[in-house]
């Protein structure tokens, strides 16, 4: 369903925080029961476990990251929303 948008595997599914996560080469997929898996990659990706990833006040990935119009990245979460300029800085509200 992702289309290998995130590479191979590099770790084996793992749990965490009520759900769980895989890493692959160009991202991260997180799942959690009744909201799906979610990819997760880039400067969000990093921002998100600087944040505390599922731990965090976030919660889980509801929407994978996606480029908006001005090349900026976006994902939204349980708690909040993750939005990184194309230069990379990035915000959570």
């Amino acid at each position: 369903a992702t289309n290998c948008r995130p590479g191979l595997p590099t770790s084996p599914e793992a749990a965490v925080a009520g759900g769980t996560r895989q890493q692959f080469q160009r991202g991260a997929i997180y799942f959690k029961a009744g909201m799906g898996a979610h990819v997760l990659s880039g400067s969000v990706l990093e921002f998100y476990l600087k944040k505390g990833g599922p731990k965090g006040r976030l919660g889980f990935p509801t929407r994978d990251v996606e480029t908006l119009k001005n090349g900026a990245t976006r994902a939204t979460f349980e708690h909040g929303k993750i939005t990184c300029t194309a230069s990379g800085a990035c915000r959570a509200n």
